[in-house]
């Protein structure tokens, strides 16, 4: 069984020699193993027929890192951008509503000033709408990506408890 895995990776990633595996080829091997329901026996095996794969787990391991870092970062941005816009929403619906109330509270109203009533409120509206969807979108970004970092976190945790029980049982 453990050497149908190797076989498979072998033929899946053109891999002659699991002595020389290149960081692409690697990556293609997480990417399997995330894909596929690999039992730890069969991660074993592929963690022993990888000689350097302190060394590539370890690179793997620092460019997740980066891109951690790289997403917080865009994220952040993301959202301070979108604090200053909601700010300035704020300040507008603030003024719109001070304009709102004034015709409201104006016992001689006109038609005219209805329909100027009538056009602030749709725009208030229109603006808390698109408000709340632009929020939903930034929120459903933000959680795809963090989604996508856990599944890399998550393989490179599952490698690393492999080699860490391969370890325990080359011992006994």
């Amino acid at each position: 069984m453990a050497n149908n895995i190797l076989e498979k990776l072998k033929s899946q990633l053109d891999i002659d020699d699991f002595n020389n595996i290149t960081k692409e080829q690697y990556y293609k091997i997480l990417d399997m193993i995330q894909n596929d329901n690999f039992s730890i026996e069969q991660l074993a095996q592929v963690i022993k027929s990888i000689p350097n794969i302190v060394a590539l787990q370890k690179d793997y391991l620092e460019n997740l890192k980066v891109i951690v870092n790289s997403v917080k970062e865009s994220q952040q941005d993301s959202i301070r951008v979108m604090s200053q816009n909601i700010e300035a929403v704020s300040k507008n619906l603030e003024q719109m509503t001070i304009v709102f109330s004034t015709i409201a509270n104006n016992p001689n109203k006109d038609q005219e000033s209805i329909t100027l009533l009538a056009e602030l409120m749709k725009d208030m509206l229109t603006i808390q709408k698109d408000l709340s969807n632009k929020i939903q979108e930034i929120s459903k970004d933000n959680n795809e990506t963090w989604k996508v970092i856990a599944k890399y976190a998550t393989v490179a945790i599952s490698l690393v408890g492999s080699v860490l029980l391969s370890v325990i049982v080359k011992r006994k």
